[in-house]
């Protein structure tokens, strides 16, 4: 049967900025090849958690990837589906975005700290 688009998926293989290899462009962030998350606040990128940024955490974490030593894959999508929530790791990605940025703000608005 004709159907006029493509159905959502929010099935993910790996998660990457948009722009070139050469300049990412952190404001953008292509989930899969059917969603692209756009205008994200590079303050975001501030809220770092054991030296790198949450974001660019859970982008490298939600991959799917095979271990070369036992040929086991790792694919956060199997658990999506066997909870019934196939929108987790994409709406888990919206969540630390909003965080991130609601973090930084707070920080900003924290008044500095002298010791003598």
């Amino acid at each position: 049967t004709y159907q006029p688009y493509e159905q959502i998926s929010y099935r993910v293989q790996k998660m990457k900025f948009g722009g070139s290899a050469k300049a990412k462009d952190k404001t953008q962030i292509i989930f899969n090849n059917l969603i692209t998350i756009n205008e994200i606040p590079l303050k975001a990128y501030d809220y770092v958690v054991n030296g790198k940024s949450a974001i660019e955490w859970i982008m490298e974490r939600y991959a799917v990837t095979t271990d070369k030593k036992s040929g086991i894959t790792n694919d956060a999508n199997d658990w999506c589906k066997e909870v019934g929530d196939e929108k987790y790791i994409f709406n888990l990605l919206l969540r630390i975005i909003n965080l991130s940025v609601e973090s930084v703000e707070t920080i900003e608005k924290l008044p500095k700290v002298t010791f003598e």
